[in-house]
Formats: structure tokens, sequence, C-alpha cells
């Protein structure tokens, strides 16, 4: 708690966790009171809990938290987190369409073309697929 009352100190720590301890779990605690802290406001704690919540196995929650933190402020990373989840859902029809919506808000961003690329591999469209990959 006195963490999440400091915004700098809590974002540092919470990375810390993510990418250097692998605790996720701790992360999502901090990240959940920093929310709190921020007055739900802030995107980057939305993200880092969608983040935490996917780790942990638990992507319904990491879909709404996300999703919050992409109707905040549209980032790249948040694109392809929530990409991430709907292709670990199996539901690639999803992951395609946050792929080309991604790819609209940010043109030029090949992560995009290449996320809809390797889907359309998965699902044999070969000829969908190549025309992605020349694209990039």
């Amino acid at each position: 708690r006195k963490y999440a009352a400091r915004p700098a100190l809590a974002r540092v720590l919470c990375d810390y966790m993510f990418y250097h301890d692998h605790n996720p779990k701790k992360a999502v605690e901090l990240a959940s009171l920093a929310t709190v802290a921020a007055d739900f406001q802030c995107w980057w704690w939305k993200e880092r809990l969608g983040k935490g919540y996917y780790q942990l196995g638990l992507f319904r929650d990491a879909e709404k938290q996300l999703k919050s933190s992409q109707a905040s402020v549209n980032m790249i990373s948040t694109v392809l987190q929530l990409a991430k989840i709907y292709i670990r859902l199996d539901q690639p029809a999803a992951a395609v369409a946050v792929y080309k919506k991604g790819a609209e808000a940010f043109p030029g961003e090949t992560a995009m073309l290449l996320g809809q690329a390797r889907i359309c591999d998965a699902l044999n469209e070969m000829a969908a697929g190549v025309a992605l990959y020349k694209k990039t």
C-alpha cells in the first residue's frame, strides 16, 4: 500500500516484479492498489493489470483490463497484448479484428501485419498470409 501511493516508485517496482522476479501475483496486487490510488484513470496500470492477469491465466479479466486501458489511450503494446489473449482463447477472428483495428490506428506498424499474417498461416489461408507478409 505504501508503494502504491508513490506512482513513480510503484511503476518501477511493478516492472521489476514482472520482468526480474517473475512474480505476476505480487505485481497484480501492486497494480490493483495503484489503480485504485490513481482513481482508475491511469491507462498504464490497467495495461499492467491485463498483463498480470494474462500471466496468471485469467484471460477474460485480462481482456477487460486491456480494453479499458485501450479506451483511455490506444497504445501498440495494448493492441498486441489483446490480440495475444484472443489467440490464447482460440478466437482467431477476434484477434484478426484487433490487429486490423490496430493497423488502422498505427499505419506502418509491422507487428500488426505480421500478427495477421501468422494467423492466416495458422488457418491455412496461404494467399492472404503471403500478401500480408509482402506488405511488411
